[in-house]
Formats: C-alpha cells, sequence, structure tokens
C-alpha cells in the first residue's frame, strides 16, 4: 500500500509541475503576442488523462470524467 501511495503522489507531483510550467508559458507568451504553443501542451496533458481514464475499462462514469 504505500508503494502505491508513494507512486500516486509522485505522479500528482509530475503532474502539477508539468501543468504550471505549461500554464506559466501560456501565461508568457499571450503577453508577448508571441504564437502559443503551451496550449498544446495543457491540451496533450488533458488528452492523456482522458485516454488513461477510459483505457482502465472503466465504462460510463470513466468517460464521463474524462470528457469533463
Amino acid at each position: 500500500m504505500d508503494t502505491y501511495l508513494v507512486s500516486v503522489l509522485n505522479g500528482l507531483s509530475m503532474g502539477s509541475l508539468l501543468f504550471a510550467i505549461a500554464l506559466g508559458l501560456s501565461l508568457v507568451f499571450g503577453m508577448m503576442d508571441v504564437l502559443n504553443l503551451a496550449h498544446g501542451a495543457v491540451y496533450l496533458a488533458g488528452a492523456y488523462v482522458a485516454v488513461a481514464l477510459v483505457g482502465d475499462g472503466a465504462g460510463l462514469p470513466a468517460f464521463v470524467l474524462a470528457v469533463l
């Protein structure tokens, strides 16, 4: 159980770090009026979460959560 908890916490911390980087890039590039590629990183993270949730075979509740 401890191993799973550590893995979940590591995943959450890495996900939060990637989200913070993508959000920071989005803000900086948005203020500079530069072509914004950070939205693609946020879109990619959302797509990864959706595929991970639906890929577990949990059915309709996981699909609804992934869509949200």
